[in-house]
This record gives structure tokens, C-alpha cells and sequence, in this order.
């Protein structure tokens, strides 16, 4: 049998230490977590990759000879090399400024609030006897 729920113990940090945000810095935090140019380069590199690997093979034919997979697969590893490097720059770039702006937090001065009472919410400790209630629609009552 279940033990009754008798006390609720919250688990807190003794010394919590809060920051302030303007609406500058909440805008730079969004934009850098909405950034998905990290996704684009590592998607660049895993087509570039492959598409190099095809090119070998006939880069290397004698007598060499300009054929429609070598001229898909150049013109595929070059489209995919720029946008993947493009897009790495941006992502370095976000990165940079997404720990900037963490370093700026972190050297504001802090704001020590302490907790002197914590009220548990009634709906969370239930009287001991609560005399059930019954709940009906108008239209089961037939009225």
C-alpha cells in the first residue's frame, strides 16, 4: 500500500544566483540557437566527400577526357565546398558571438536573492478528509 503524500520536499540550490536580461541580449541568445548553419556545412562535407571519390577515379583515366559525370561531379563538389565552407563560417561565426554574449552575462554583477518561506499550494497537500463531490451536467439531471 501507498504511503499518503504527507510533506513535500524541494530540492534547491542554497545559493542561487539569478542574472538580468535585457531585450538586446535575449534577441542575440535567440538568433544564435536558431542558427542551423552547422547542420548546412556538415551536410556540405557529407555530399562534397562522396562526389570527390567519384571524381578520382576519372581524373585519373589515360587519355583524360571531359565526360558528364566528371562535369556533374566537379560541378557538385565545388558547389558543395562553398556553401559547406559558407556556411561553417556563419556557424563559427554564431558560436563566437553566442559566447560573447555568455561572458558578458556571466561578468554582470549578481543579483543574491534568499528564500525565507516556501508555501506549498493547497492543491499539492490535500485536506486530510474531503467529503467526495458530485458533479453533474443539466442534461443528465433531465431538467
Amino acid at each position: 500500500m501507498a504511503k499518503p503524500l504527507t510533506s513535500i520536499v524541494a530540492h534547491h540550490d542554497p545559493s542561487p544566483t539569478y542574472f538580468t536580461l535585457t531585450g538586446d541580449e535575449l534577441g542575440s541568445l535567440e538568433n544564435c540557437a536558431r542558427n542551423p548553419a552547422r547542420e548546412y556545412a556538415l551536410f556540405c562535407l557529407g555530399l562534397f566527400l562522396p562526389t570527390l571519390a567519384n571524381l578520382g577515379p576519372d581524373l585519373l583515366k589515360k587519355p583524360f577526357e571531359v565526360t558528364p559525370t566528371l562535369f556533374l561531379n566537379a560541378v557538385v563538389a565545388v558547389c558543395t565546398l562553398l556553401i559547406g565552407a559558407f556556411q561553417a563560417i556563419n556557424w563559427w561565426r554564431t558560436r563566437v558571438a553566442f559566447r560573447g554574449v555568455m561572458k558578458r552575462l556571466r561578468e554582470k554583477p549578481l543579483m543574491n536573492l534568499s528564500i525565507t518561506s516556501v508555501q506549498t499550494p493547497q492543491a499539492i497537500n490535500p485536506p486530510e478528509k474531503a467529503e467526495p463531490q458530485v458533479v453533474a451536467h443539466p442534461a443528465m439531471l433531465g431538467s
